[in-house]
């Protein structure tokens, strides 16, 4: 089979899943969609790629210092947009936190989207005119993710274009320019690494959807330039690569700004959480730090203790008043620690995160004083 041959079968076969995945698939087995139906699709596609172009050699010695390029940006873009958190809040996330959860998202999201860039990839350089071939498989991979997208969400046509096509045609665009760079692991990072990221922890940013998009569209532009320009330079690019000065420093950095940000987003045992009210006085005051270890047996659970719990999307801190049990489940009654500051509402064991253990006087001020601004109290 020729290569024109090859590529023509499987863009036909990514076009008629296409086709099928809002008409047939998605209506009638939406159940195994996620789980079965969309992992075995891509990796069947992967496989059925690597049989195709398994003797074809590209080559790109710049290949890891692109991925090197694009991961700093990636985990800066992950800073930024974590540390944002401390403006607009943190909620919980909706993916599940468990070890089993984990491993089936990463199963269903990552590996998925890996097998797609790696098919992305060689069909893009299995031909000549590389261009035209770039702005075609652009479209259908944009296409295919749409399909899925416009079906989920209930946007208008208006909102639709902004929150949900822009951003899809943008990271396929990068996704493809990076594979027509022959820089195969940075489009691996761009995909893998921020959904790693957003599968593994336990709360994110609460802020709008347009702000995160502007943020992602900008994170997209970052790691074009910085390729662009690092693929125009490449003789810079090859004294960077033989001098690389600093490397233990750069790394020490990094490690200690990785373990910073995985505390504050709650990747460890341990989290923190501003304390935007004074329910809580005089125990803790607004603009205090509450540092709490989190909870999955409610059972190690006392009144007076003072929990960290989920309340309209908001982590809320309050002391346990009484503990109930109806028909086998737990309900918790709370309050704060100045009169009058009961809660007339019952919280369960999905709403606990955490039980409080010390605080750190004025470390949340910043982040208090913002949450009030914006009315988040």
């Amino acid at each position: 089979m020729k290569k024109g041959q090859k590529l023509v079968t499987i863009l036909v076969l990514i076009m008629i899943y296409i086709v099928l995945l809002p008409t047939c698939i998605l209506p009638f087995f939406s159940r195994y969609y996620t789980y079965i139906i969309n992992p075995i699709f891509w990796t069947l596609l992967a496989i059925l790629t690597y049989h195709f172009y398994k003797k074809v050699k590209i080559k790109n010695k710049y290949n890891r210092y692109f991925a090197k390029l694009t991961f700093y940006i990636s985990l800066a873009f992950i800073i930024l947009v974590f540390l944002s958190g401390f403006v607009f809040g943190f909620t919980p996330t909706s993916y599940d936190n468990s070890l089993v959860g984990i491993i089936k998202n990463i199963y269903c999201f990552v590996v998925v989207l890996l097998l797609q860039e790696y098919i992305r990839y060689y069909l893009i350089n299995s031909v000549r005119r590389k261009t035209k071939v770039y702005f075609l498989i652009t479209l259908i991979f944009t296409l295919f993710d749409l399909a899925l997208t416009f079906r989920l969400t209930t946007y208008s046509i208006l909102n639709h274009i902004l929150i949900t096509t822009i951003p899809t045609f943008s990271v396929n665009a990068l996704c493809s320019y990076l594979a027509y760079k022959k820089s195969l692991y940075s489009s691996f990072i761009v995909k893998a690494v921020l959904t790693t990221t957003f599968l593994l922890v336990p709360v994110i940013p609460n802020f709008k959807t347009s702000i995160f998009i502007i943020l992602e569209l900008l994170y997209y532009l970052a790691i074009y330039l910085s390729i662009a320009r690092a693929n125009k330079n490449l003789s810079d690019v090859d004294n960077k690569i033989k001098i690389n000065k600093n490397k233990g420093l750069k790394y020490t950095v990094l490690t200690i700004v990785t373990i910073i940000v995985s505390f504050i987003i709650g990747v460890f045992y341990f989290a923190p959480l501003a304390i935007s009210n004074d329910l809580m006085e005089p125990n803790l005051s607004f603009g205090d730090m509450a540092i709490y270890k989190k909870v999955n047996d409610i059972s190690i659970l006392r009144p007076d203790d003072v929990i960290v719990y989920v309340k309209d999307k908001k982590l809320t801190v309050k002391r346990i008043e009484s503990m109930t049990s109806r028909n086998g489940k737990i309900y918790i009654q709370t309050k704060g620690d100045k009169p009058n500051t009961l809660s007339d509402y019952l919280i369960t064991k999905e709403d606990i995160i955490g039980l409080y253990q010390f605080k750190i006087p004025y470390a949340g001020y910043p982040s208090a004083i913002i949450y009030k601004l914006l009315g988040r109290v």
